[in-house]
């Protein structure tokens, strides 16, 4: 009798043990590698452009050699370039900038030709038009000139203007 009782504390002892629980995995990992790269452009040359005293109505244009873009980081870039409202020195009217490169009523056009892709295309404010994809470090540095259409009625005749040109990088 004391055999049976044994047997069946033992049994009720097994069933009472959860098995798969003992073994079961708390934790899992996921392993994550990435090498660091350095995205970075840098102006190589020709900046301030200082024109001087403008009228109405003036298109003044840079040598496409002016400017000098260099992707000095380690990955290759897309490059965008847009432009920016002018800054009026003393508070006075500021220059809107146009989307398309053309002039107005104190409204100003500006574009772009890269030595390597003769031909002017506009610098929009809003969206950034496409300066360069796939851009390499080893590619040296790429060139570029500016053209200015300066507004068709100018209100403020005595505040220096000041216009800000910005390229952007994203890694290609």
């Amino acid at each position: 009798m004391r055999r049976t009782i044994l047997a069946i504390m033992l049994a009720l002892a097994l069933v009472l043990i959860p098995v798969g629980s003992a073994f079961a995995a708390k934790t899992a990992d996921v392993t994550i590698t990435a090498t660091g790269g350095k995205l970075s452009i840098t102006i190589t040359k020709g900046t301030p452009w200082e024109i001087g005293t403008v009228v109405q109505e003036e298109t003044i244009e840079t040598a496409v050699t002016r400017f000098g873009v260099d992707n000095d980081g380690t990955v290759n870039a897309d490059i965008t370039i847009h432009g920016h409202d002018t800054e009026p020195a003393g508070g006075g009217t500021l220059w809107t900038l146009s989307e398309d490169g053309t002039a107005g009523s104190d409204i100003y056009g500006l574009n772009f030709s890269r030595q390597a892709a003769p031909g002017w295309t506009a610098i929009p404010k809003t969206t950034p038009a496409v300066y360069l994809s796939g851009f390499t470090p080893a590619a040296g540095v790429d060139e570029f000139g500016l053209q200015i259409l300066t507004p068709t009625v100018i209100t403020d005749t005595t505040n220096l203007q000041t216009a800000i040109v910005t390229l952007s990088a994203a890694k290609a």
